[in-house]
């Protein structure tokens, strides 16, 4: 059994390829400085009312952290998303856009977690809906 040869074009780079490209290197820095704005100026919000540095207390330090580690997620979940939308409308097909109906539930399942889990520290109740999009990501995934 052979394998087959593989065959190397010279391929000229069109005038859609650079547009394509210009577009994906001008949407990320778009991002990036859209990230920027949000974290600078949202960040401080989370962190109002507590006192830096810390004072000791019988509570671990670690569920102060909690809200800014949400919204980080958050962020970065979101850039990926935008990110991967804007290389899908550019040609190139990473697969983590969602086509279904279900993959879409399952995305918005998990920004509901991450912003329930950011908010939950100052709005208890939330940790319902905390609870709820948590087991609906699980048995999404179970079925």
């Amino acid at each position: 059994m052979q394998a087959a040869p593989i065959v190397f074009k010279k391929v000229w780079m069109g005038r859609h390829i650079k547009k394509a490209h210009s577009i994906v290197i001008l949407g990320a820095v778009g991002i990036i400085c859209l990230d920027l704005i949000v974290e600078t100026a949202l960040l401080p919000l989370l962190y109002r009312g507590i006192p830096v540095p810390f004072k000791e207390s019988g509570k671990p330090i670690g569920a102060v952290l909690l809200p800014a580690t949400f919204f980080n997620v958050l962020l970065i979940a979101t850039n990926i998303l935008v990110f991967a939308y804007l290389l899908h409308k550019a040609g190139f097909n990473l697969g983590l856009v969602p086509k279904t109906r279900d993959d879409w539930l399952d995305v918005l399942a998990f920004f509901i977690f991450l912003i329930s889990g950011m908010a939950m520290w100052y709005a208890p109740i939330l940790l319902l809906t905390f609870l709820i999009s948590g087991v609906l990501l699980v048995a999404g995934q179970l079925s």
